[in-house]
């Protein structure tokens, strides 16, 4: 009885010190985390949700804010999960969030980042471009461009 006793101590010792250093490491982590999260949701022109496309397809773009202008050399891509949330670990400074879906008019959202902080956008509605079927769409008359119905290109800002 009095052998379980003698190692009973010093276990449990040990035990404690384990807990504590773990506990220790996990808050070291959670305070060095910081960025931006979010979700993308798609909608019609009612405002009510639809199907999400593949992920790969929504582009989620971060580009720094240097002096007031947005540094699109310096820009990084967020993928979103299946179902359009995302995740982005930021240094502090300024940022510009563009979120684009070809079909879907552009979100962009700017953002200051403090130092260990995650900053949840919410949920990030981008509305389908709706066309009406009777009415052609027509570039500007110098560049003598005329588009036919349901032509829509939007196209991300290029790296």
């Amino acid at each position: 009885m009095r052998t379980v006793r003698i190692l009973f101590i010093p276990v449990t010792i040990l035990f404690l010190l384990f807990a504590a250093c773990s506990c220790a490491t996990v808050e070291k982590k959670a305070e060095r985390l910081q960025g931006i999260t979010g979700r993308v949701v798609l909608t019609d022109d009612e405002g009510g949700e639809i199907e999400h496309p593949p992920s790969e397809d929504i582009l989620v773009n971060v580009v720094p804010v240097v002096a007031g202008e947005r540094r699109y050399d310096r820009a990084s891509r967020l993928f979103p999960s299946k179902d359009g949330t995302f995740f982005g670990s930021l240094e502090k400074g300024q940022y510009t969030i563009e979120v684009f879906l070809q079909g879907f008019y552009v979100r962009s959202i700017d953002v200051t980042m403090p130092s260990d902080r995650v900053i949840d956008l919410g949920t990030i509605e981008l509305q389908r471009i709706r066309i009406d079927p009777g009415m052609p769409v027509k570039a500007e008359p110098e560049e003598g461009v005329i588009l036919k119905e349901g032509d829509v290109n939007i196209e991300p800002p290029s790296f």
